[in-house]
C-alpha cells in the first residue's frame, strides 16, 4: 500500500512539473484575464477576472473588463452591475462613462446614461454636445422639466430639425399648456408651412383649450391624409363630442362604434358612446 501511495504521488508530481504552472499572482490572473478578453474568449476572461476579484475585490482592471467582457456576450444585466460597480469605486473616469453611456442607452437606462454624460461634460466635452440627446433621456426618465429644458437648448443648436420640433411642442404642451404648444406651432408653420404632423398636434390643443369647432376642422383635414387610420377616427369622435348640435353628436356616434373594436378599454369608448346616446335621447 505504501509503495502505490509514494508512485502516485511521483506522477502527480511529474504531471505538474511538466505542465503550465498555474497562475497564482493577482499580477499573473489579471494578465491571462486581459489576454483572454482581447483574444475574444470572453468567458475565460471573466473566470480570471473573478479570481482576481476574489482576492481584489476594488481591482479596477478586473471590474472594469469584467463588465466588457460580459458586454461584448450582450449579457447586458451583468455587464452594467460591474460597469456601476467599478464607477462608484473610480469616480470621473471617462473610459467608464464612455462605456456605461452605451450600455445605458442599450439596455434602456436612462439615469445611468444621463449620469455617464455627466462625467464626459464635467471631465471636457462641451454640454452642447449631448443637448439632443439629453433631452431625449430625460424624457424617458419621465422629467418633463428637465426634457423640456434640454428640448429648448437642442433646437437653439439645431433648429431645422423636425422631430426636435414635434417634441417641442409636446413638452410645451405639457410643462406650459397648450397655448404655449400652439405658439411652437405657429414658429414651425411661419418657418417650414403647415405640415400633418404639427396640424395633428395643433388639433389637439386646440380641443384641449376648448377650442373644439377648429379642432374639429383641423382633425378632418388630418384625416383626409389617412382615412383609415384609428386614432385620427378616435380624436375627430371626441373633438365633435364635445359639440351640441345633433350632426355632430351622431357622426361622433359613428365614428366611435367604428373604432370600438379596434382600440383598448382604456380609451372607455364604452362610456362615451352610452353618453352621446344619452344625449342623443336613444
Amino acid at each position: 500500500m505504501r509503495v502505490v501511495i509514494l508512485a502516485t504521488t511521483f506522477v502527480l508530481f511529474v504531471g505538474s512539473a511538466c505542465g503550465d504552472p498555474e497562475p497564482e499572482s493577482v499580477d499573473e490572473l489579471r494578465n491571462r484575464g486581459k489576454e483572454a478578453y482581447f483574444d475574444g474568449e470572453y468567458e475565460q476572461a471573466r473566470d480570471y477576472f473573478r479570481q482576481v476579484l476574489f482576492r481584489e475585490s476594488s481591482d479596477r482592471d478586473a471590474l472594469y473588463l469584467m463588465g466588457l467582457a460580459y458586454k461584448a456576450d450582450f449579457i447586458y444585466d451583468s455587464a452594467i452591475i460591474f460597469l456601476k460597480r467599478v464607477d462608484l469605486i473610480y469616480p470621473k473616469d471617462r473610459e467608464i462613462a464612455t462605456q456605461l453611456l452605451e450600455i445605458g442607452e442599450a439596455v434602456g437606462d436612462p439615469a445611468v446614461a444621463i449620469s455617464a454624460i455627466g462625467v464626459l461634460i464635467a471631465t471636457g466635452d462641451p454640454e452642447e454636445r449631448y443637448y439632443a440627446q439629453l433631452a431625449r433621456l430625460w424624457a424617458e426618465e419621465e422629467r418633463p422639466s428637465n426634457a423640456f429644458l434640454y428640448y429648448q437648448r437642442a433646437l437653439e443648436q439645431d433648429d431645422e430639425n423636425m422631430q426636435l420640433w414635434l417634441s417641442m411642442v409636446q413638452y410645451a404642451g405639457m410643462i406650459e399648456g397648450a397655448d404655449s404648444a400652439l405658439a411652437v406651432i405657429d414658429s414651425v408653420y411661419t418657418r417650414f408651412g403647415e405640415s400633418i404632423p404639427f396640424r395633428s398636434n395643433e388639433a389637439y390643443f386646440l380641443a384641449q383649450r376648448g377650442d373644439y369647432e377648429p379642432a374639429v376642422a383641423a382633425y378632418r383635414e388630418v384625416l383626409a391624409t389617412d382615412s383609415a387610420n384609428t386614432f385620427f377616427q378616435l380624436n375627430l369622435a371626441n373633438a365633435l363630442s364635445k359639440l351640441d348640435d345633433r350632426a355632430s353628436l351622431e357622426e361622433a356616434r359613428d365614428l366611435f362604434r367604428a373604432v370600438q373594436p379596434l382600440v383598448g378599454q382604456q380609451f372607455q369608448v364604452d362610456s362615451l358612446l352610452e353618453d352621446i346616446e344619452q344625449r342623443l335621447g336613444q
